[in-house]
């Protein structure tokens, strides 16, 4: 089904025969805030970023951070990094280390954290005027993780990715349900993201790795396949599962995700022409029913730049564990980086 964003309304006849001043005045002023708006927006007392953006020139266009004070994610960000070498020793004091082979495999974890206590806050102001910083996690970098801006389907979390895929009608199905109410002005469980250009919208399963229960809810099935994967990244500050709506229009400007520990999945959904992701200046296109992935911790943007009538592009965004990450290791940035 292709969505483009109009409304439906049915008027009771007795007021259609009794009120068609009243009616034309209405339908003419609807049709007005319909042509300007795009259909409905989520609610904008949830804004989570992008808001008042500063500027900076990473070489071929302009770079975007969030600069709001009433920023979610930057306040949860600056949360968890405060005394990160206290969390580390007082989680290695509640575990059971039998040996010296097994306390070693904390020590790239324990390198990482003494970086991140010196890594001057907003260190992407050190960017302006570069053209090879592309690599650049915002938060916490986990030392000795090989990393590249893409990887191929069957080259990382492949069951997991199959799954996905193969859940697509299920996942789509529960989607459109939940859509048809937004298109109707139900805005309930979204966020809005605000962006240069164009409207960005999102439907949070899993928000900085807490579930959503009101919105799993409502997307049952998707939300028991998300628990089925092996390595969704939950209960943890930077993981995420999440429905996020382009209207056509939109521009996110180029930014880098919070750190390296994750491979970002994107299920397309519903992807019109003209829609694009770049991630460190390499550009590929969503399909739908199939996945891209990609290490956000690079510079990366999207587009749509597509027409009104093409509909938005939807894909299913889930957060997934950078396959070299250990057990142990999991564990402890869980109770790192929990919010």
């Amino acid at each position: 089904m292709l969505y483009s964003n109009t409304f439906s309304f049915e008027w009771p006849l007795l007021e259609v025969v009794t009120s068609i001043p009243v009616l034309i005045i209405t339908g003419f002023t609807v049709l007005f805030f319909i042509y300007r708006l795009g259909g409905p927006r989520a609610s904008t007392s949830q804004q989570i970023s992008y808001s008042n953006p500063s500027k900076l020139n990473t070489g071929t266009e302009e770079f975007s951070k969030c600069n709001s004070p009433g920023c979610v994610r930057c306040k949860n960000y600056k949360s968890i990094k405060e005394n990160l070498a206290k969390k580390l020793d007082d989680y290695l004091q509640t575990i059971i280390v039998d040996n010296v082979d097994e306390e070693n495999i904390f020590e790239r974890l324990k390198c990482s954290v003494e970086k991140a206590g010196e890594k001057p806050e907003h260190e992407e102001q050190n960017l302006q005027g570069s053209q090879s910083i592309l690599h650049n996690p915002t938060v916490f970098q986990l030392c000795g993780l090989s990393s590249k801006p893409w990887y191929e389907r069957n080259e990382v979390c492949e069951q997991d990715v199959k799954l996905l895929e193969n859940t697509f009608s299920t996942i789509w199905e529960e989607f459109t349900v939940v859509y048809e109410d937004f298109l109707q002005g139900d805005t309930t469980g979204w966020l809005s993201n605000s962006v240069p250009t164009g409207q960005w919208s999102v439907f949070h399963l899993y928000n900085q790795g807490n579930k959503v229960i009101s919105n799993c809810i409502r997307c049952p099935s998707t939300a028991r396949t998300l628990e089925k994967l092996d390595t969704f990244m939950c209960n943890i500050a930077f993981g995420n599962a999440t429905f996020t709506v382009l209207q056509d229009g939109t521009h996110i400007t180029e930014h880098y995700g919070p750190c390296n520990l994750r491979i970002r999945c994107h299920l397309g959904l519903q992807i019109p022409p003209c829609c694009s992701l770049t991630v460190a200046h390499q550009t590929k296109h969503w399909i739908e029913e199939g996945c891209l992935l990609f290490d956000d911790s690079y510079l990366h943007k999207a587009k749509h730049d597509g027409l009104e009538e093409d509909g938005p592009r939807i894909v299913f965004m889930v957060d997934l564990w950078h396959p070299e990450i250990t057990e142990e290791e999991k564990s402890a940035l869980k109770y790192l980086f929990t919010i």
